[in-house]
């Protein structure tokens, strides 16, 4: 019996209706108002008090019990049984009026009787169908009253009768089966809405496990691979014959390859699931073209395939745009152009045309490679889809990339297209929006001499604290800073470290921003809050690419940082910057 009542109590509708009731609260007051004296002009002071009494100690009623649900907060049985009660005796009251007017005996008080009570009804079957208790209490005496008024007071003629209380009973079941009709409709569309709330949740949570799967993996394959490339990268700097040096630029190569292969995963993750962003600055575009052109130069000229580079005098040469997408849009069609094509030339073109907005930058990257036919061209964006299978079995790859060049072209305001002929080569086009650039040249630092300066020289005799719970990446960050000439002190995890920075006084650290038990963010945190670290250069090591850890990172106070696999050349740079800027910061 419990259950059936707190189930009958707990109807969303009734919430809903109480919710609608609180809102037109005041639009009934002033109803009453201009009720209350057309009620003594026509039926005298007797009914305009009678029915204002009861009008307005229902409405006062009504005020305090929909009171609740005018927030968010969790109600009671109780507060839904109080409001059910106020309905129950506001309709009565306005039924009382009805009766009133109809007792009368006067025509016009009749008629207007007859308003009254139709209008009770039409109110419960607009407001108050939503559950079958709510519609009970409303309709039932609604409709009791519509009926048994012309039948039991002053009763007509008796043909007179049979036509006016037949329309009644036929308009009151026409209303009944409205309400109905609404009833079912609003079950329908609550439980359609409920269970594409429920979809939504769990599409929500499997986009949440996917990414913190996605986050993990990318921790899990970046430790080692950083440990991989960082020995490798020593290994080569290593008095080696050159077939050693060539088995080490292998290991380096695949490594590299490995880690191009997971960015282009991890971006199509950020894409489908909207994190991926586009960040423009004030840039040399024509620098940066040239920067992705010459590095792919080696391997098409070890495959005797001439690149080349033109660039049009309509394009301006710096320009507001995404340098880090735009070079990873160009890198993928350049990669994808010098894999297939085994003789004969890539060239690369652009241009810029105006846009309404700044303009619109075309790059055109044309090969003389195996081309496609017109079917794998229609698949060619899909993502995971190649021209073929046995294009993954000859040249490898995920067939990702163009799939995430298009995406990134679309964030930047354009598109990309293919043109191809089978065994004659292929043209692919991409363009995008770019704005004009405030500032049109290098930033005037003052720093220049600085970063010319050898990094030996800068980090010379400096204590440096390196903090990682991974034994390798320790390792290998020591190999690339020991050739600087400056103290390392290790440590394994956020106390450790913390309990180093107290001990002695250290000019860098750089820390993995994932480590068990107190984190980089949380390291961070605790060593800015120490007065002598304030400006000291702190940099995250971190194979965690979403940017909401690295936001964090910036938050708790970090410099800078740099995505595992990290190399010594990238490491020495941030480094460089990093005490430019403190030493920018004390002028």
């Amino acid at each position: 019996m419990t259950n059936k009542r707190t189930k009958l109590f707990s109807h969303p509708a009734i919430d809903e209706a109480a919710a609608g009731s609180a809102r037109m609260w005041s639009a009934r007051l002033v109803m009453i108002m201009l009720t209350l004296p057309l009620a003594y002009i026509g039926a005298g002071a007797g009914v305009a008090l009678t029915w204002g009494g009861a009008i307005l100690s229902a409405e006062t009623l009504s005020f305090i019990a929909t009171r609740p649900f005018r927030t968010d907060r969790t109600r009671t049985d109780f507060q839904r049984g109080l409001y059910l009660f106020s309905s129950l005796y506001t309709i009565l009251a306005w039924l009382l009026l009805g009766v009133l007017y109809w007792m009368t005996g006067e025509p016009a008080l009749m008629i207007t009787a007859l308003a009254v009570l139709a209008g009770q009804l039409i109110y419960v079957q607009g407001f108050m169908h939503g559950s079958p208790i709510t519609l009970a209490i409303g309709g039932i005496p609604a409709t009791a009253a519509l009926i048994g008024a012309p039948l039991l007071i002053h009763p007509f003629e008796p043909r007179y009768q049979l036509v006016l209380v037949g329309s009644l009973i036929l308009m009151s079941a026409f209303a009944w089966r409205a309400a109905r009709l609404n009833f079912s409709t609003r079950a329908a569309l609550r439980s359609a809405t409920d269970q594409l709330e429920d979809e939504k949740q769990s599409v929500e949570a499997a986009s949440e496990a996917k990414s913190a799967f996605l986050a993990t993996m990318s921790h899990e394959i970046r430790t080692p691979l950083n440990g991989m490339l960082g020995m490798a990268h020593a290994l080569e700097s290593d008095d080696l014959s050159e077939e050693q040096k060539e088995r080490v630029r292998t290991i380096i190569d695949s490594g590299y390859l490995l880690t191009a292969v997971l960015n282009d995963v991890l971006d199509l993750s950020k894409i489908e699931a909207g994190k991926l962003e586009i960040a423009p600055i004030d840039d040399d575009f024509h620098q940066t073209l040239h920067r992705v052109v010459r590095l792919f130069e080696p391997q098409a000229s070890d495959k005797g395939v001439t690149l080349s580079l033109t660039i049009d005098p309509s394009l301006p040469q710096w320009l507001r745009f995404d340098p880090v997408r735009v070079r990873q849009c160009l890198s993928n069609l350049l990669s994808n152009a010098v894999k297939f094509t085994a003789a004969g030339r890539i060239e690369v073109s652009t241009k810029a045309e105006d846009a309404p907005n700044g303009k619109r930058i075309l790059i055109s990257v044309s090969d003389t490679g195996i081309g496609m036919s017109p079917k794998a061209v229609d698949g060619l964006f899909t993502p995971f889809t190649q021209a073929d299978a046995s294009i993954t079995r000859r040249f490898a790859g995920t067939g990702l990339g163009l799939s995430i060049v298009r995406q990134l072209a679309r964030l930047m305001g354009g598109e990309i297209s293919a043109e191809s002929v089978e065994g004659e080569g292929s043209v692919f086009t991409l363009d995008f929006q770019v704005q004009e650039a405030e500032q049109k040249g290098p930033p005037e630092t003052g720093g220049e001499r600085m970063a010319q300066d050898d990094a030996r020289n800068l980090l010379l005799e400096r204590r440096i604290l390196v903090a990682d719970d991974n034994a390798v990446n320790r390792q290998v960050t020591r190999i690339f800073l020991a050739p600087l000439g400056c103290e390392i002190i290790e440590a394994t995890d956020g106390a450790e470290a913390i309990s180093a920075l107290g001990e002695q006084k250290f000019d860098i650290v750089l820390m993995d921003i994932h480590m068990p038990g107190m984190d980089g963010i949380e390291l961070c945190g605790h060593i800015r809050a120490m007065p002598k670290y304030a400006t000291t250069p702190i940099l995250m090591l971190t194979s965690m690419s979403e940017q909401g850890y690295i936001d964090q990172a910036f938050a708790a106070g970090a410099s800078d940082y740099l995505t595992k696999p990290i190399n010594e050349v990238e490491l020495n740079a941030r480094l460089r910057a990093a005490f430019h800027s403190i030493n920018e910061s004390q002028r």
